[in-house]
């Protein structure tokens, strides 16, 4: 179920048009696939379903990632995505621009180093 959750984000993303290059699954599923344990504890945790967003997190939900996934904040913060676009939270958006969003929120400071 894990496993299909993230992989159904990444097709569902590709069948998505973009301006930008799509991403490619050979490129962006090797990296999505480890992640399944942490967002399905965090979806467990937060109600928020990082692996199929329908939308952007609440700020409530947004509160509750970062207070209730840090396996999963430890486990995406090193991780370099291609410059590509999916459909993903409902806007057409690269995978790094999702999970910043997602992060950054959990350090008050992030905007400093950017």
């Amino acid at each position: 179920m894990k496993t299909t959750a993230v992989l159904a984000v990444a097709i569902t993303a590709l069948a998505a048009t973009a301006s930008a290059e799509k991403c490619n699954y050979a490129e962006i599923g090797p990296k999505l696939y480890p992640l399944g344990p942490s967002i399905a504890k965090c979806y467990t945790a937060t109600g928020y379903n990082l692996a199929r967003p329908k939308t952007m997190p609440t700020a409530e939900q947004s509160v509750a990632i970062c207070k209730s996934c840090p396996e999963f904040l430890a486990e995406i913060a090193p991780l370099k995505f291609p410059d590509c676009t999916m459909e993903i939270a409902g806007k057409e958006q690269t995978f790094t621009q999702y999970f910043d969003s997602i992060t950054r929120p959990c350090n008050p400071f992030s905007d400093l180093f950017n």
